[in-house]
């Protein structure tokens, strides 16, 4: 396998299954949370195309860093480097990595191992369970919750309700939150409710439960698809049992995938409808309104150099109708490199690139109710009935970048408190880097410009008794 690295590679800093982005992850326990902040840090810069990084990043794993090896994935797969690294090595890594007890490493193994098997880690559901578990109680909440579903949806592994609770334990414990947790959650809650009223308890079910399910012919349109579309490096299949539907994704690209979902019928033919996305990391079935009628919910990113973005769709398909509608869809979480706001907003003395990021939160539940939605893009896409739900939407604007400190030169930078502001009004985003003065994060300085203008000698954040005395001036 050649180390030498493509210099400029594309570098797409999401919240994947690898952890290496700093945005959104599950951290870790504190001993290994700090190998993954650094070794995270030096995996971003050889995406960059860092040629020292590079060579202290293979040096690094030729010496057994446990982070890096599990990280040869993500950089196969996200900075332009699959050609130069097989899959088949970069997995071999990941197992030395589980090997030494890295939590990340033994959930991505694990995950592996229950799904596809591919470049060379072969199918073991038994195994792959053990290593997943090994994760949860290492730490890592994601493997806590994904296992748990795995052991509910009984369609891997033998379902094993005790052993999704137990699970489910662990990842409140740590303090996991996001749409699966909240799927796994309402699916032990459905469960409870059901034990409730038999009076039995829930410990394992038929695999092959649920109206219109069939393995041997479901394979076969599995197979056809995957002959159509092909596998890429993203590829899933799987059975939602609350809908009754049969799913495959497909992501040969990070902007480019592909999902199909069918019914069969009775006489083993399938209804297949399916669209081309961004690549599409996953699927799962959600009661958005609580009516009793599933929906059918898929994630899908893309992206480029400097730009990433993470949605997700939703699908409403009743039985009897011929094909599902497509619903609401929603970024939960994007950003970009922005520096136009500098000369957008009049400030022309910028110190670093700006970074803006938006995450977004779907409120389900009785609020949800059905209306129209129109999508922003493309500009002529028809208007259709779907479900809207409230949405939690946070907006941030870093100097630098996410892990940045705030920059000691801004300090006391009138003309910066203002375009800071300015941006605020204008867009939402927030100042919020590390350190930055509260009086400006919160953005509560504009009803008091002329005050701030007038006090003089005090950092911003700062109040001051003179700044007291205008203020109360200002007020009365």
């Amino acid at each position: 396998m050649s180390k030498s690295l493509i210099t400029g590679a594309i570098c797409l800093l999401f919240a994947g299954v690898f952890g290496v982005s700093p945005a959104v992850a599950d951290p870790l326990p504190s001993e290994w949370q700090a190998e993954r902040n650094a070794g995270n840090h030096l995996t971003d810069k050889v995406c960059k195309g860092s040629n020292a990084a590079t060579r202290e990043f293979w040096t690094k794993v030729s010496e057994g860093d446990p982070v890096l090896m599990n990280n040869v994935n993500w950089l196969r797969s996200n900075c332009g480097l699959s050609e130069v690294i097989a899959g088949e090595d970069a997995w071999e890594y990941m197992r030395k990595s589980a090997d030494l007890g890295y939590p990340i490493a033994q959930k991505n193994l694990g995950l592996e191992m229950l799904t596809s098997g591919k470049y060379g880690v072969g199918k073991n559901p038994e195994r792959g369970a053990e290593l997943m578990e090994a994760a949860a109680r290492g730490g890592y909440g994601v493997a806590a919750v994904e296992l748990a579903e795995f052991y509910i949806d009984g369609d891997v592994l033998p379902r094993d309700i005790a052993k999704a609770r137990e699970l489910f334990e662990i990842a409140q414990r740590e303090n996991m939150k996001g749409d699966q947790f909240r799927i796994v959650r309402a699916k032990l809650n459905r469960i409870a409710k059901k034990e409730a009223e038999s009076g039995a308890t829930v410990t394992q079910a038929s695999a092959s439960a649920g109206t219109g399910r069939d393995e041997a012919a479901a394979e076969k349109v599995f197979a056809e698809l995957k002959e159509q579309f092909g596998e890429g490096f993203g590829a899933g299949t799987g059975y939602l049992e609350k809908a009754g539907v049969y799913y495959f994704h497909h992501c040969s690209a990070t902007s480019f995938g592909k999902l199909a979902v069918f019914r069969l019928q009775g006489n083993g033919e399938a209804q297949v409808w399916s669209d081309e996305k961004a690549c599409v990391n996953g699927v799962d079935e959600t009661d958005l309104n609580g009516d009793g009628e599933p929906e059918i919910r898929y994630y899908t990113q893309g992206g480029g150099s400097g730009t990433y973005t993470a949605m997700v769709n939703f699908l409403h398909w009743p039985e009897g109708e011929t094909e599902p509608k497509k619903g609401l869809e929603y970024k939960t979480y994007s950003y970009s490199w922005w520096d136009g706001l500098y000369s957008k907003y009049g400030y022309d003395d910028g110190v670093a690139s700006l970074l803006v990021t938006t995450t977004g939160e779907l409120v389900e539940g009785p609020s949800c109710k059905w209306g129209e939605y129109c999508p922003s893009w493309p500009t002529d896409a028809e208007c259709r009935a779907a479900i809207r739900c409230p949405m939690v939407v946070e907006k941030s604007l870093y100097v630098g970048g996410e892990d940045e400190p705030y920059p000691d030169e801004l300090r006391g930078d009138r003309a910066w408190e203002r375009f800071v502001q300015d941006v605020y009004e204008g867009t939402g985003y927030r100042l919020a880097n590390k350190g930055a003065p509260e009086g400006i994060v919160s953005a509560s300085l504009s009803p008091l410009e002329k005050v701030l203008d007038a006090a003089e000698g005090e950092m911003p954040g700062e109040v001051s008794e003179a700044r007291k005395d205008l203020i109360s001036d200002w007020l009365n």
